[in-house]
């Protein structure tokens, strides 16, 4: 017999439609994956020109409560969102699921008044990543409520074994590692024939395509961006003239490039078809935290990656995976050397099946035991 269908709430300081960006994309994937082990998912977001009301979200079955997020400082404290959070906990939720330790007092304090249990989904080790990029008093602050939600938190997920290690070693508390997830309904190869006349309709008909892109708002995408302005574009234009590097993404003004084998293509709203007409996507990352959506969403397409260390950190991807690591200096000559080749490892395709087993939502559906991990049973078959 079927158990009674659980209730969740899960909680986003940032707007999840349309889905942008990797934040936008884990949250959405986390919420399929819950409603496709049998919960009702409630999902609290703050506005979006495109959710307005409360709705149920078509081919998804998650229901959207959105918030106001007027001010930066609303990432901490959120009047609107105490407001509607208190106003539906008459629906008596069995979980709150926390994305991000910023507006834990808030809603911890909500949860235990009513006594539901909260879990936190750890996207990165948040105060880490600020003191990476060299912000140390927000790296405090962050801490101050990272290590507040991590003790109230009833269980923790985490992107990455390297995340699970650094929250024990910092806080001493236990995780369960769910990977961030490749959504093939939309990161697919496509045929050579397709590619063309898919560069012909963007305008991107050149005969060698690398390409950046990311949510430029955010400080690691910025650094990166600047790396390939000052060192890789540069070397690489001298290297190969032929090559173009097209970046893009969110918050990145469409303009002159500032060097002539740049194409500032901008906002998108189907990525996917500009990762699809690459021939290689470049991740040069020094900073940052998690999983790379960019470097799973480029394989999910069949598109091999170059990036650092740093990049594939958390995801252990090899050359036979499609993956070349180099450090930031030889990515002009590695680039070059990707297109001189007519043959050999760089130019093998990523091992679709293999990644898709570890990275697609349905293989780690599979491997998520959700009384385990949530602390609550889902609908038997």
């Amino acid at each position: 017999m079927p158990v009674e269908k659980k209730r969740i709430f899960v909680i986003s300081p940032y707007p999840v439609y349309p889905v942008a960006d990797g934040c936008a994309r884990r949250i959405d994937g986390m919420s399929q994956l819950l409603v496709g082990k049998g919960c009702e998912v409630l999902l609290f977001a703050p506005r979006s020109q495109e959710t307005g009301t409360r709705a149920v979200l078509p081919n998804r079955d998650i229901h959207l409560v959105p918030y106001s997020r007027k001010r930066k400082y609303n990432y901490f404290i959120n009047i609107d969102l105490s407001r509607v959070l208190k106003k539906h906990m008459v629906e008596r939720p069995d979980l709150i699921i926390l994305n991000f330790p910023y507006l834990s007092r808030m809603v911890c304090s909500i949860a235990r008044k009513h006594k539901i249990p909260v879990h936190l989904d750890a996207h990165n080790v948040e105060h880490q990543r600020f003191k990476n990029m060299g912000r140390p008093f927000v790296a405090m602050l962050i801490y101050l409520f990272e290590r507040y939600t991590v003790k109230n938190a009833q269980s923790i997920s985490v992107t990455s074994k390297i995340d699970a290690d650094t929250i024990k070693k910092k806080f001493g508390r236990g995780s369960t590692v769910i990977e961030n997830f490749i959504d093939t309904e939309r990161f697919f190869p496509i045929k050579e024939e397709d590619k063309i006349e898919l560069k012909r309709s963007l305008g991107m008909n050149f005969p060698k395509i690398t390409s950046y892109f990311g949510n430029f708002t955010n400080i690691s995408t910025k650094q990166a961006y600047e790396i390939i302005t000052d060192e890789i574009a540069p070397r690489l234009l001298l290297k190969d003239p032929q090559v173009k590097i097209a970046v893009i993404g969110k918050g990145l003004m469409k303009r002159d490039p500032p060097v002539g084998n740049m194409i500032l293509v901008g906002e998108v709203d189907r990525i996917e078809q500009h990762i699809q007409v690459s021939d290689i996507v470049i991740v040069p990352l020094v900073s940052g935290g998690g999983t790379r959506y960019k470097i799973l969403e480029a394989l999910g397409c069949g598109i091999p990656v170059l990036t650092t260390p740093k990049g594939n950190e958390g995801l252990d991807l090899k050359l036979e995976d499609g993956v070349i690591l180099s450090n930031i200096e030889e990515f002009p000559e590695k680039i070059a050397a990707f297109f001189n080749e007519e043959s050999g490892p760089s130019r093998i395709p990523p091992n679709l099946e293999n990644i898709l087993n570890k990275y697609s939502l349905s293989g780690i559906s599979k491997r998520i035991d959700i009384q385990k991990t949530f602390g609550i049973i889902g609908k038997k078959s």
